[in-house]
C-alpha cells in the first residue's frame, strides 16, 4: 500500500503529539517493508526550525509541503465540501496515518488510521474555556467517527474513547507509547535538585508542587531547589500568584521549553522527579525519567499507573500539598530509597519500546 502520514505536528510543534509523530515517521518506514510511507506537512511561515525538522523527516521518506495556516486547516478539514479544493493531496494513497484528530479531513475517501492521545477537552472543558473545549471535543469525536480504527496511547484513553464519544470497543486497539532511545540513565553524578516538566496549564498541577515544595523543611529547601522544565501553555497565572504568595521566587527555576539534550542532563542529574498531574492520556515524562534511571513521584490517577507501575511512589489524592510534601522529603531523605526506585524505573522502562509500538501498529494499517 502507499500510505500517506499527515507528519504536520512533527514539524511546527515540541510537545508530546510532535514527539509521538517524530518517532511513528522514523520507525514505520524503516519496519514496515510492505508499504510506503509519504509524509504530509503544512503550515504558514517556514524558518530554520521548520527546515532542520523537514530534513529528518526526508531520511524516511517523500515529504509534501503545503502551506496553509493551522486554524484555516482546522476549519476546511471539517467540511464535506472543501474535496473540491483538497482531495488531490489525498487520492493517489490507499490509506492516510492521522496522529492526532486535527489531521482527518472529513472529505477523505481513503481508509484511515487515528490516533487518539487524551480527552482532556472533554473531562476539563473550564480549563481551557468553555468554547474553545467544545470546539476541541467537537472536532475529536467527528474525526473519531470519520476514521476506520483508532489507535489509544493508553487503556485510560480507550475507556475515555467508550464513555464520551460512544465508540465501539472493537474499533479501538491500544498501543502504548515509548521513550526515544537517546533518554539513558548516563550514570551522571546526581545533583541536589527536584526537577519537574511539563506544560505550563492548569492540568499538571504546578500549583499544587508549589505548595508541597513549601511545606518541606527550610534545611532541605536550601538544598534542593525546584526547577520546573515546559513552555507557556494557558492559565497559567495561578503558578506564579502561588509562588509569590509562598514568597518562593528565589527557590524556583522556570527553565522553560529545553533541548532533548539538555532535558536528558536534568533527567540524568535531579535527586527526584515529581509529576503531580492531574490526568493524562499517557505520562510521557515519566518514562524518559524512569529511562534515565530518576526516582519517580507521581499522581496515581489515569494512564499514570500503566506507565509507572510498582516502580514509582504514587500520590492518591493528586491535590494534596502536604501528602506530596511528605513523599518528596521521604524520597530525598534516603539514599536507599533512591537507588532502589531507580533500579526499578530502569527495569519497567524496559517494557515500553519503539519496535513494540510500531510493529503493532504496522499489523493495524495491513487490516485496512
Amino acid at each position: 500500500m502507499k500510505i500517506l502520514i499527515d507528519a504536520s505536528r512533527a514539524v511546527i510543534e515540541n510537545a508530546g503529539i510532535a514527539r509521538y509523530t517524530r518517532n511513528i515517521c522514523a520507525n514505520l518506514p524503516t519496519q514496515d517493508n510492505k508499504n510506503q510511507y509519504d509524509f504530509l506537512v503544512t503550515f504558514a511561515r517556514i524558518d530554520n526550525e521548520k527546515k532542520q525538522q523537514i530534513k529528518n523527516l526526508s531520511r524516511y521518506g517523500k515529504v509534501i509541503v503545503h502551506k496553509i495556516p493551522g486554524k484555516w486547516k482546522e476549519y476546511l478539514w471539517q467540511k464535506k465540501w472543501a474535496k473540491i479544493f483538497f482531495n488531490h493531496w489525498y487520492k493517489n494513497y490507499d490509506a492516510l496515518f492521522a496522529p492526532s484528530f486535527f489531521e482527518l479531513p472529513q472529505f477523505i475517501k481513503i481508509p484511515s488510521v487515528l490516533v487518539i492521545h487524551d480527552l482532556t477537552t472533554f473531562r476539563f472543558a473550564n480549563q481551557r474555556g468553555q468554547e474553545v473545549s467544545t470546539r476541541l471535543s467537537r472536532v475529536t469525536k467527528s474525526a473519531c467517527e470519520k476514521a476506520n480504527h483508532i489507535i489509544a496511547i493508553s487503556a485510560q484513553t480507550k475507556k475515555d474513547l467508550v464513555t464520551f464519544c460512544q465508540l465501539p470497543a472493537n474499533q479501538i486497539s491500544v498501543i502504548l507509547l515509548a521513550a526515544e532511545n537517546k533518554f539513558q540513565n548516563k550514570i551522571i553524578l546526581r545533583e541536589d535538585f527536584i526537577l519537574s516538566v511539563g506544560t505550563l496549564e492548569p492540568r499538571k498541577n504546578i500549583p499544587t508542587l508549589i505548595k508541597a515544595y513549601s511545606l518541606l523543611p527550610e534545611k532541605i529547601q536550601n538544598k534542593f531547589p525546584l526547577k520546573i522544565v515546559g513552555g507557556t501553555g494557558w492559565n497559567e497565572s495561578k503558578i506564579f500568584t502561588t509562588i509569590k504568595k509562598l514568597k518562593l521566587t528565589n527557590r524556583i527555576d522556570f527553565l522553560g521549553y529545553v533541548s532533548d539534550n539538555d532535558l536528558i542532563q536534568l533527567y540524568n542529574k535531579a535527586s527526584v522527579f515529581v509529576y503531580p498531574s492531574l490526568f493524562e492520556g499517557f505520562g510521557l515524562p515519566i518514562l524518559e525519567a524512569m529511562q534515565c534511571g530518576t526516582p519517580v513521584i507521581t499522581t496515581k490517577v489515569s494512564s499514570l499507573p500503566e506507565v509507572g507501575g510498582d516502580a514509582v511512589a504514587y500520590l492518591d489524592k493528586p491535590r494534596d500539598g502536604q501528602a506530596l510534601s511528605r513523599l518528596i522529603q521521604k524520597v530525598l531523605s534516603s539514599k536507599k530509597l533512591q537507588n532502589q526506585m531507580s533500579r526499578a524505573g530502569l527495569i519497567q522502562a524496559r517494557k515500553f519500546s519503539w519496535a513494540k509500538a510500531t510493529s503493532q501498529t504496522t499489523k493495524i494499517i495491513n487490516q485496512l
